[in-house]
């Protein structure tokens, strides 16, 4: 007889989700930048395409950004929005006369219920990011921007919203490139099949948040930005991801960079002594806990070459933490420092390493761990004798 309501074989796994928000309610593009960083903190917990760049889904559901949005409209649609609009975050067939009977069809639900189509804008992408599996199932994004007519109550132009979404849905049941991503008046969806990392390198609007903080620090569209170089040690994949920060970071920030290349002791002494601008690093933990990865950064610590010092992090790391009551209290603990590290980043996350193997069906007691350092002592080989138990 079960002696709880917990059963093992109800255990699945499952994609992860945070959420980010300001206790007040206001707006900022730092809110938006620390959601697109916890987006990326996400990435264990998807999955990954045979091509390495290829995700199973991602994306952004944030609170309408209504300045920006009636920015882009008055430049791009030459109309203003008005003080009650709804936008909507469509995925479209490429093919011309399917996306324009699907334009139609939706145009003609949300018509019925009474509600004005304002127009449509065409979402500035860039697929350079994308794997080849994305590409070969790449929709067209537009964004739709509705007005409510006669209607003056905001959750009865909501209700009419829904109701011509799923009518025209219906009658595209066919159409697979169709899709409705988010319809309302108080939050916008960006998503796709790209890795985390890479959201806002494809949807060119959260690239503007960017632009928007860089012109806050007095570099509109990046002019006058100082010389900037990034230095990393020798190796072919070193290489590829500071010539992709580079390019992404001229492409959407207009910031020129320059690549150093060092080898391995030459860059030891360099960033040990902080000879460097931007340089890159890896860790890989050697032991499951959060204490693995922050210990690194404390003052004095000799993994910690960015110069950051905290000495309530350090407080928390090295008396706090050591001293918690229970598992639960100690995580509680990592979870403030880290946060404190995030708040300040010292350093940047940029990806994170994955390995795969593949392992033959005769391939006995084959234990994976995170340094993807198997005991071969403990393998061993069975025939295969073509029964599956």
């Amino acid at each position: 007889m079960a002696q709880s309501l917990c059963r093992l074989d109800d255990f699945k796994d499952n994609c992860g989700f945070g959420l980010v928000a300001h206790i007040k309610g206001k707006t900022s593009h730092k809110l938006l930048l620390n959601a697109i960083q916890a987006l990326t903190c996400m990435t264990h917990r998807g999955g990954v395409a045979a091509d390495g760049k290829t995700g199973d889904g991602c994306g952004l559901l944030l609170q309408k950004p209504d300045s920006f949005l009636r920015t882009v409209v008055k430049e791009s649609l030459q109309i203003e929005l008005p003080e009650l609009y709804a936008v909507g975050a469509v995925m479209l067939n490429t093919d011309d006369q399917k996306r324009a009977t699907a334009k139609t069809i939706l145009e003609k639900e949300l018509t019925a219920q009474g509600l004005q189509v304002l127009g449509w804008r065409e979402v500035p992408t860039d697929n350079s990011c994308l794997g080849p599996i994305a590409i070969e199932s790449l929709p067209a994004f537009e964004q739709v921007f509705i007005a409510p007519g006669d209607i003056v109550d905001e959750k009865r132009f909501s209700a009419r919203l829904y109701m011509g979404r799923r009518k025209a849905e219906q009658q595209l049941i066919d159409d697979n490139r169709f899709h409705i991503a988010s319809l309302g008046t108080k939050i916008l969806s960006y998503k796709g099949l790209m890795m985390p990392v890479d959201l806002p390198g494809f949807y060119l609007d959260l690239a503007e948040a960017a632009k928007q903080l860089l012109a806050e620090a007095g570099y509109p569209n990046g002019e006058g930005f100082p010389a900037t170089e990034i230095l990393y040690n020798t190796s072919e994949g070193h290489r590829k991801i500071a010539v992709a920060i580079q390019q992404m970071w001229k492409t959407h920030l207009n910031i020129d960079v320059k690549l150093l290349n060092q080898e391995w002791k030459v860059y030891l002494n360099s960033v040990s002594g902080r000879d460097y601008e931007i340089a890159r690093a890896g860790w890989i933990g050697d032991y499951v806990d959060p204490n693995n990865f922050l210990d690194m950064f404390l003052c004095n610590g000799g993994n910690n070459r960015t110069g950051w010092c905290n000495k309530e992090y350090d407080r928390l790391i090295l008396e706090e933490a050591p001293t918690a009551k229970t598992h639960a209290e100690r995580l509680a603990i990592f979870t403030a420092a880290e946060k404190m590290l995030l708040e300040d980043m010292p350093v940047i996350p940029i990806y994170i390493y994955t390995s795969n193997n593949l392992v033959n069906t005769s391939v006995k007691n084959f234990n994976d761990n995170i340094l993807n350092q198997p005991s071969f002592k403990e393998i061993y080989l069975e025939a295969d004798t073509g029964v599956e138990n």
